[in-house]
């Protein structure tokens, strides 16, 4: 799986930069949890933080004193949990930047899990917000702990090498957290380390950097008034677009339906204007069995005014033609088991439909 950390580019700035073995480890770590296609267990939404595990027992006691939700059972278990994230996390804090603040955390989550376990069901969301409330505090002190522990990681030289790991994922939290972008942070990253070596406060100025302001505009289509554009912005501007004005539609040939079908193609005739058209007698039942062995009929009639001789037609045909019926048309097979007559002809008297056999 290709990482963000391990392009050319950003190895070449290494390099540039002269940063020690420690140094490239924090920041490749930092870079990998960024990165939307790291694997699942190296990517900062997937760490067992401190910081994330403080913020998510926040406030599931906020919404709990707001909405009931969630409920006491699923509320004493997030709170129990992260109260173990906490506790793993002391030996990374040094003794005297955070470690206080987590443990004043970890003491107030264990007074709340033992007070909505006992308390009367209409004393939680009281419970729950005042505890919601001492937490907030914590949570800031704890995040600038571990931007000052990132300046302690940065110039140090010798450490043990799994709390740096575990240091190092709460940095890429609390980067996570802020809404750093991780594309953004390696283009960054790289323009600062080819230019200079760059110091602790520098590279804690590239991973949390203040907050600004930015300018933004949206064009919306299809609405006449927008509401509520207030929580975007206390005075937000907005005004017609200079091509408001829809373009006229094109203008439309009538048509009637349903559509006349098209006329069919005749095909030329070849027939002369001056020869008159000549119609085949009907054959007869005397000349039936004659006709039966030949396989080619040839006529040709002379003008007595014209010396040279008409046109002549030919009619081919691989079968005898076949014989004139006589007998009346029927629309169906005749039968017993038919449910309707056979059909009458109009120079024949009617036929009686014979009687339906009787059911044995």
């Amino acid at each position: 799986m290709a990482r963000s950390s391990s392009d050319t580019a950003i190895q070449d700035a290494f390099t540039a930069a002269d940063l020690t073995r420690h140094q490239r480890a924090l920041l490749h770590h930092t870079l990998r949890a960024l990165d939307p296609g790291s694997a699942l267990g190296f990517h900062a939404s997937t760490t067992d933080s401190a910081l994330a595990a403080l913020i998510r027992a926040h406030d599931a006691l906020d919404n709990h004193a707001a909405h009931e939700q969630p409920q006491r059972p699923l509320l004493l278990r997030v709170l129990r949990t992260s109260a173990l994230c906490l506790r793993a996390a002391l030996p990374i804090f040094p003794p005297r930047t955070g470690r206080p603040h987590l443990r004043a955390a970890i003491t107030e989550l264990t007074t709340t899990t033992t007070a909505l376990s006992d308390a009367e069901p209409a004393h939680h969301r009281a419970l729950a917000r005042h505890s919601a409330t001492t937490l907030e505090p914590l949570i800031t002190a704890i995040t600038d702990a571990i931007t000052d522990h990132l300046r302690t990681l940065w110039d140090t030289t010798t450490g043990d090498p799994t709390r740096d790991t575990r240091a190092a994922a709460e940095i890429a939290v609390s980067v996570y957290l802020r809404g750093r972008d991780g594309e953004a942070l390696k283009n960054d990253l790289t323009a600062l380390l080819t230019t200079r070596t760059p110091t602790a406060d520098d590279i804690a100025a590239l991973l949390w950097p203040p907050p600004r302001r930015h300018h933004l505009t949206a064009l919306v289509s299809g609405a006449r008034h927008l509401t509520d554009s207030t929580t975007c912005s206390p005075a937000p501007a907005s005004g017609p677009s200079p091509s408001t004005t829809p373009a006229p539609d094109p203008p439309r040939t009538p048509r009637s339906w349903p559509p006349s079908p098209p006329s069919p193609a005749r095909a030329p005739s070849s027939r002369s204007p001056s020869t008159p058209p000549t119609s085949a007698p009907p054959p007869s039942s005397a000349a039936a069995p004659s006709a039966r062995h030949s396989t080619s009929t040839s006529r040709a009639t002379a003008s007595p005014t014209s010396p040279s001789p008409a046109p002549t037609t030919t009619r081919s045909s691989a079968h005898p033609p076949a014989r004139a019926s006589t007998a009346p048309p029927r629309c169906h097979p005749p039968g017993p088991r038919h449910c309707a007559p056979p059909c009458a002809s109009p120079t024949s008297p009617p036929r009686s439909r014979p009687p339906w056999p009787a059911p044995p």
